[in-house]
């Protein structure tokens, strides 16, 4: 009789009426969660990284060999966050991983072993893509379809201020209280403030229009996936996506290095990279201005172009400082605009069956991109210096744009016919 009762009141409670929130606040939650999750763990690695090649003795080398496994399997595991979102699981998804990548986070702080210290990290990987802009994106597509293109920019125009809360953060609290404080404190800010609003805000998985999910769509979703796999305009997009987070990549990696070879003062180095989080603002800003005049793809080809030019930049500017910060300013405004367009134009593309699942597929190889992209750029630098590395990021640059133009066009000419 107990069990019964106790059976009856849940059933009630999980169908009574959720309260709703005021228009906007659900985007806004999520964009603050997503600001936090990728400052404490993306940029978090970056940022205390000297740190903890001084204290635990860890050359590097071996360090960002770590990171580059964890964002590689991050990638693999994108895939698999997007067919749970596709399923209605979006909530889970992204609050359950923000959760447990506070734990793991919070764990460094007791760390000794390399070994133990590597584990966290790859564990972390599968967090990341469980919770940061991917399966975000793919539950505000599940969720609102259309409407989706100005959550999205109003979420990666906050989250743009990720890495301006983490560096100085991470280093003040590193520098004043040692780096294990450091984590624990992020892992804190994930615990308590990121969970929550995740949880909050993709409550529309929860009981407000979550789709019922039987075997039968479970297999049509698996067909849409399998069809946009055979499609030519998938394999392009995919390939100008991962061709423009190689180069990214690449640049963020080693451009202080490249600089300092051309003789370029460091605090001029200094004020190009750090020019670049801030463009990245500035695009989505001036997006979200012209949005209603431009097309999704127009805007797709100005970034690809954008970055293209950056790549011409680097590579004839030598140490001339008007040059360089060109190069910086296109290459932020080309990344930071790539971050709204690669969902709205994968589901233009390729559909809204199964986006979360296509997306993830996509996102496989631009995380693997940027994970080969400081090895690849250090195997060129020992092969032919930076120059070689300036023309390989202008070429990849190039194969971008024509990737991305091509899929545009097959993919354009399909939906007419």
């Amino acid at each position: 009789m107990r069990a019964t009762t106790t059976l009856s009141t849940v059933t009630t409670l999980s169908q009574a009426p959720t309260r709703k929130l005021p228009p906007g606040t659900d985007i806004w939650f999520l964009a603050i969660a997503e600001t936090i999750v990728w400052a404490g763990m993306l940029y978090g690695f970056s940022a205390l990284l000297s740190h903890w090649e001084e204290d635990l003795g860890w050359s590097k080398t071996e360090l960002t060999m770590i990171f580059s496994a964890a964002l590689a399997i991050s990638g693999l595991a994108s895939p698999l966050a997007g067919k749970l979102v596709d399923a209605g699981h979006g909530r889970i998804v992204l609050a359950g991983s923000a959760l447990a990548g506070a734990i793991l986070l919070t764990s460094l702080a007791w760390v000794h072993s390399f070994i133990v210290f590597a584990a966290i990290w790859l564990v972390l990987g599968v967090m990341m893509a469980g919770c940061l802009y991917e399966p975000c994106f793919a539950y505000l597509m599940h969720t609102r379809g259309e409407a989706a293109r100005r959550a999205i920019t109003l979420v990666t125009l906050v989250a743009g201020f990720a890495g301006t809360l983490s560096f100085p953060l991470h280093t003040f609290i590193a520098e004043t209280s040692g780096w294990r404080t450091s984590v624990v404190t992020f892992g804190a800010l994930m615990a308590f403030i990121a969970v929550p609003l995740f949880w909050i805000g993709a409550r529309q998985d929860c009981g407000e229009g979550g789709p019922i999910i039987t075997a039968g769509k479970a297999r049509t979703r698996d067909e849409a996936l399998y069809a946009a796999l055979a499609k030519p305009v998938f394999w392009l997009l995919a390939g100008a996506f991962a061709l423009m987070y190689l180069n990214h990549g690449t640049v963020i990696t080693h451009l202080l290095p490249l600089l300092d070879e051309r003789g370029v003062q460091l605090q001029q180095a200094v004020l190009a990279i750090s020019l670049i989080g801030p463009m990245q603002v500035a695009g989505r800003v001036v997006l979200l201005l012209v949005e209603r005049w431009v097309t999704i793809h127009a805007v797709s080809i100005v970034s690809f172009a954008a970055l293209a030019g950056a790549s011409v930049f680097l590579w004839f500017g030598g140490g001339y400082l008007p040059a360089i910060l060109a190069m910086s300013a296109l290459q932020g405004a080309a990344v930071g605009l790539s971050s709204i367009t690669r969902p709205v134009v994968t589901k233009d593309l390729l559909g809204s069956a199964s986006f979360g699942a296509i997306s993830g597929a996509i996102a496989l190889p631009v995380m693997c991109a940027m994970a080969i992209a400081p090895t690849s750029g250090a195997w060129l630098w020992a092969a032919g210096g930076y120059g070689w590395v300036a023309q390989f990021n202008c070429f990849a640059a190039l194969a971008a744009l024509i990737c991305y133009l091509a899929a545009w066009i097959i993919g354009t000419r399909g939906c007419r016919r």
